[in-house]
């Protein structure tokens, strides 16, 4: 669990840096923007670490299978609200 902390808050960060200066294209408010797409991932954090218990500790899937299910979902929600939240053109 602590190793899975540590990597995503790495992804964290570069994501970021990342997605900001390519993705969204956004310029500005970068320690708001930063803070809001941080919190955004620290919530990814608490759903991996939750589903990494659930599929792995409590349902016997394989820890790979459940790193793969885990990744998927993750993704999927961060990228959502990355995009309506953190990251959105308007919404600082």
């Amino acid at each position: 669990q602590l190793i899975n902390i540590i990597s995503i808050s790495c992804g964290i960060t570069m994501s970021f840096i990342l997605n900001a200066k390519f993705n969204f294209k956004v310029h500005d408010n970068y320690l708001q923007r930063f803070t809001k797409f941080y919190a955004v991932g620290l919530f990814g954090i608490i759903i991996s670490n939750a589903l990494l218990f659930v599929l792995h500790e409590q349902m016997n899937i394989s820890v790979v299978l459940s790193k793969a299910i885990t990744i998927f979902v993750v993704v999927i929600v961060q990228f959502y609200l990355n995009s309506k939240y953190s990251l959105a053109a308007k919404n600082v």
